[in-house]
């Protein structure tokens, strides 16, 4: 297997974690609804390496709950790539960092992005996410 396709596979297993991650967070939420505060008083005595790790954790609890991804794009008709790079951006990943995981050009990265603002019939990278999250609160 070549370079870019291991890259490719690569960066396809972190996608894959990325909706995963997602639907663990949601489980833990829901088992422990008061962790976010805890942990937050965990991160303000813990010494500097793990109040680092704590305040990382507190920012994925943080985010908004995205369980079905997969629904979202099948909704607006998302191909396989396009749906990896929807799912990447909703989990809060920036076009550049996807481009590199992926191990596809920037230029491809954008031009999936914009296939994908058609299909939502959006303009902004900012809106499109809003939408997207929405979309999927509403499913």
């Amino acid at each position: 297997m070549s370079d870019p396709d291991k890259n490719k596979v690569a960066a396809n297993a972190r996608a894959g974690l990325l909706l995963e991650r997602s639907v663990e967070l949601r489980r833990f939420r829901h088992a422990y609804p008061g962790a976010e505060e805890r942990f937050k008083e965990i991160a303000e005595t813990a010494p500097d390496d793990v109040s680092e790790a704590v305040r990382h954790v507190i920012a994925l609890l943080s985010r908004p709950e995205v369980s079905n991804v997969p629904e979202v794009t099948q909704f607006f008709n998302l191909t396989a790539a396009e749906s990896r790079l929807a799912a990447w951006l909703m989990a809060g990943g920036n076009l550049a960092d996807y481009a590199r995981e992926v191990g596809v050009s920037r230029n491809t990265a954008r031009n999936q992005l914009q296939a994908i603002f058609q299909k939502v019939q959006v303009n902004r990278q900012a809106e499109l996410v809003t939408v997207l999250l929405e979309t999927a609160q509403k499913l």
